[in-house]
């Protein structure tokens, strides 16, 4: 029988490695935006889409990391609970309209987006689409079910990517930043239906008001630690687009698309698995399973680093072509300055999964302060002035989530930072027998 540590670890790595598919679909895609649109309709690109996804994340509460921390730590896993989960989080939409409504022209301002109206259009479809998703993947993770879940992480960005090239070859002319931001909302539609086919017979059934109330209840707890960490992870750019000039933001926008990609696969496998994973784990268990996952994404980390050090920058120009060739030494800054991007994020999601919001807000606060501090000494004149800043924050917000982690007794010093021989040996055989399957 597979221990809880052995499964987790599967689980972990295998999602990694069916993330592959989506780091070299997000990579492909990266290039054809950028040389359809060139550095400065890059950059407006990147500053809508960001603004829009922050304004998401914040005002969505973290009411799917609240249904899904109820589904595990409740025994009532019951058909009607999809259908509260779905109709609850439609509710929470309200929230965005509002303030889409209200604050809605300096957004698309502040975004530098050229037709105001098309981007509280496509902020408000924005949220809907990853509302419904958020809350269809939430009831999958909280019954440790991730198969769709993964097959959505890669059809959208197929859609997308293959849209792209059809319009590109049909209309070159037609490709606009509007044009881009479009099909990038359309190709997540298949998806829902997907989803919504599958689960059909889910929908019948009472609303469950004692779990909708649970569930909102959990999120608001968890949500100031989400809120301030994405403004945190995202302070560089949400600083940027309102300092830099287009050109230079979408060559920084290439840059760390680039480089986040590969990290990517790491940070969203431990937020897939390790979420759901560890709420519903206490005690010796718990702590042992923290080690492994910790020693595990070191690993992982480390190899990540040292193919993305030699490898990225002179893949930009050969991919991106020359008017990005000014991403390429960024992104080996970048390399370094994110490496500690999977570390932050399971340390994260291991003090998150309780329950409880204290250690990752403090997390999230500690990494914002660094972030600020960084851009009052520097004001993030050059893009290096805003790497450095990554790099000390995310450091500093592990410290604190890790003197969390210990406190709790989740996690010890001795056997938790530095991989073992047992380790490599370990994950060889995992990535192997995941390729063999």
């Amino acid at each position: 029988m597979q221990s809880n540590r052995d499964r987790v670890a599967k689980a972990l790595v295998g999602t990694s490695i069916s993330s592959c598919s989506l780091v070299i679909l997000t990579f492909a895609t990266g290039v054809l935006v950028a040389r359809a649109l060139g550095p400065e309709a890059r950059g407006i690109y990147g500053g809508m889409l960001l603004v829009a996804q922050t304004l998401v994340t914040i005002t969505g509460i973290s009411f799917a990391d609240g249904a899904m921390v109820s589904l595990r730590q409740s025994e009532d896993r019951t058909r009607a609970l999809l259908k509260t989960t779905i109709l609850t989080a439609c509710a929470l939409l309200v929230v965005t309209g509002l303030i889409l409504f209200g604050f809605g022209p300096k957004l698309a301002g502040y975004a530098n987006s050229q037709d105001t109206i098309f981007f509280i259009l496509f902020a408000g479809m924005f949220a809907i689409t990853n509302t419904l998703s958020s809350a269809f993947s939430a009831y999958e993770r909280g019954n440790m079910q991730f198969r769709l879940t993964n097959v959505s992480r890669v059809v959208a960005p197929s859609l997308f990517f293959l849209s792209l090239v059809v319009l590109l070859q049909i209309s070159p002319d037609a490709i606009s930043v509007d044009a881009v931001l479009l099909l990038y909302l359309l190709t997540k539609v298949p998806m829902l239906f997907t989803w919504a086919w599958r689960y059909r017979p889910l929908f019948s059934g009472d609303f469950n008001m004692g779990f909708a109330a649970r569930s909102v209840g959990t999120g608001l707890r968890l949500h100031p630690a989400l809120a301030i960490s994405v403004v945190a992870a995202s302070f560089d750019r949400l600083v940027a687009v309102s300092v830099w000039d287009e050109a230079t933001l979408g060559i920084y926008f290439v840059a760390f698309s680039a480089v986040g990609a590969g990290y990517g696969v790491v940070v969203t496998a431990v937020r897939t698995v390790l979420f759901p994973f560890f709420s519903g784990l206490r005690g010796f268990d718990r702590e042992n399973a923290i080690a492994k996952v910790l020693r595990l994404t070191t690993l992982i980390s480390l190899l990540a680093a040292i193919v993305g050090y030699f490898s990225v920058p002179y893949l930009i120009p050969v991919f991106y072509g020359d008017d990005f060739a000014q991403a390429a030494e960024i992104s080996r800054l970048l390399v370094i300055a994110l490496s500690i991007t999977p570390l932050h994020a399971v340390v994260l999601e291991a003090g998150r999964s309780l329950g409880r919001g204290r250690a990752s807000t403090e997390m999230a606060l500690a990494a914002i302060f660094c972030m600020i501090l960084g851009y009052l000494v520097t004001g993030y004149r050059e893009p290096h002035h805003a790497i450095i800043s990554i790099a000390f924050s995310n450091s500093i917000a592990i410290i604190m989530g890790s003197i969390h982690l210990i406190k709790n007794r989740d996690m010890r010093l001795n056997g938790s930072l530095v991989p073992r021989s047992q380790d490599f040996v370990f994950l060889l055989k995992l990535v192997a027998g995941r390729l063999r399957s």
